[in-house]
């Protein structure tokens, strides 16, 4: 009779659009497979980096709440970046932090409201040639409702372009609730290029 192996998390409800990641796959777009990975890589790390994991370790990526996990025995996890209301046993979880869940105990994370459609941006500048889709680029479609092109955005494009974020505010744009306001400042692409090259040496990433 073989023994049953018995996980460390079992999933007592599954969110919307909760996902495992892990750090993406690089040097491939050329073949038209994007990165991937997690929308929030500083959440990522820091969550690893929490736990003492090694870059890149396999995350869980809870995108929108209502996810609930039942402790199978007793295990230790991090919280990381926007606050999704997160609970064990109904009492609250602030993110940023390593706790130990116990054998029975139930983690779960609120479901945000749905968020209202911003003022629509008027372009008239006509479709664009295709390009390469760089990380964080910012594009108007025809409904003039800006979209932000994150990990999982397309190889290439044509709809108008207001500039690109930078991987960082990738990052912080990953953790705002459906619905908030955001402000966009202009930053110099050396200064960014030196804030995100200091970020992964300092999570063991670069």
């Amino acid at each position: 009779m073989t023994q049953r192996t018995v996980g460390y998390l079992r999933v007592e409800r599954a969110g919307p659009l909760a996902m495992l990641q892990d750090a993406g796959r690089f040097g491939t777009r050329r073949l038209g497979v994007t990165q991937g990975g997690p929308a929030d890589p500083h959440a990522f790390a820091w969550a690893n980096r929490l736990l003492g994991n090694a870059w890149g370790a396999a995350a869980l990526e809870v995108s929108l709440g209502g996810l609930v996990l039942v402790a199978e025995r007793t295990t230790r996890l991090a919280l990381g970046g926007a606050d999704l209301q997160a609970s064990v046993e109904g009492e609250a979880v602030a993110p940023w932090r390593a706790i130990t869940l116990r054998e029975g105990q139930r983690l779960g994370f609120a479901t945000p409201l749905n968020g209202l459609r911003g003022p629509a941006l008027n372009c008239r500048l006509p479709g664009l040639i295709s390009e390469g889709i760089a990380l964080g680029a910012v594009q108007v479609p025809p409904d003039g409702q800006p979209i932000a092109l994150l990990n999982d955005r397309q190889t290439i494009g044509g709809y108008p372009r207001l500039g690109t974020l930078t991987p960082l505010a990738c990052a912080r744009l990953a953790q705002c609730a459906p619905g908030q306001e955001v402000h966009l400042v202009a930053t110099p692409l050396g200064r960014a290029q030196v804030g995100h090259r200091r970020f992964l040496e300092a999570m063991g990433g670069g």
